[in-house]
């Protein structure tokens, strides 16, 4: 588990030093990058109004960072209840792992923060939620975006989701590990497709 968690993290400071010569060659984007940017930066710009409208809690990444770019050590749940349990919701960019039904009106859906949509900062703890949600809004959503759990190269895509959360507890890897994930669950009030968009 070390090692695949070492080889993503080479994986990811490649890539971003590929991705920052790339933009220095080239001094004059085609059409398609410029719609690429166009596109990333509309969808950051919805995330962000809807975090304004739900007064989310958008900096809790960074809080358990300490402003490094990295976390290696692992994260205790009682740090997640003192940012994540509080009268407004947060924000949480991830994945759909699942979705089963809860009730004849409502969903459970589970979300996983993960390394590949993760632009600034890298934790080492998994993170995960466990959301009810209408069921309207997940078929909306899937409806809108079918290939939002897998596309034809087996990638999720990602979603932003603003959720109050309840109660957070860890969960033992496969490893034996108790603090390698954790999870928070609560009540979906937004989400939003986000694509291959990092935050």
């Amino acid at each position: 588990m070390k090692k695949i968690f070492w080889i993503v993290i080479v994986v990811f400071i490649v890539g971003s030093c590929y991705n920052n010569s790339n933009h220095e060659r080239n001094d004059q984007p085609d059409a398609e990058t410029y719609e690429a940017e166009r596109i990333e930066q509309s969808i950051k710009s919805d995330v962000g109004q809807m975090v304004m409208r739900t007064r989310a809690i958008d900096n809790w990444a960074q809080h358990l960072c300490n402003g490094e770019t990295f976390r290696f050590a692992p994260i205790l749940t009682i740090e997640l209840e003192q940012l994540w349990m509080k009268n407004d919701p947060i924000l949480f960019n991830g994945v759909i792992t699942d979705i089963y039904t809860h009730n004849q009106t409502h969903y459970s859906i589970l979300i996983k923060r993960t390394i590949l949509l993760s632009a600034v900062m890298l934790l080492r703890t998994e993170l995960n939620l466990s959301l009810i949600s209408p069921k309207e809004n997940i078929d909306t959503l899937l409806q809108n975006h079918p290939d939002i759990i897998k596309d034809n190269l087996g990638f999720s895509k990602g979603v932003a989701v603003i959720a109050f959360i309840d109660s957070i507890k860890p969960i033992t890897s496969q490893d034996g590990e108790i603090n390698k994930i954790k999870v928070g669950y609560g009540k979906l009030v937004d989400i939003m497709y986000t694509g291959i968009v990092k935050f």
